[in-house]
């Protein structure tokens, strides 16, 4: 998010943050997956999300 110019705050550093509502993690541990993260995120969906995007006037090269 920084990368992309978003102020983020200090807490959301710390892996066990959720925000300022919602309880902390204990100790989360780190965890490897596969890519892609969220299975239906496939080439369907790929081309679905570049349709809708195109449909707004928003026209990407990939």
């Amino acid at each position: 998010m920084e990368k992309r110019g978003y102020n983020v705050s200090v807490e959301w550093k710390n892996k066990n943050y959720r925000g300022k509502t919602a309880e902390k993690y204990d100790n989360l541990e780190e965890e490897i997956i596969d890519s892609p993260i969220y299975k239906e995120h496939n080439s369907e969906y790929l081309a679905e999300c570049i349709e809708n995007l195109e449909k707004k006037g928003i026209h990407l090269k990939v």
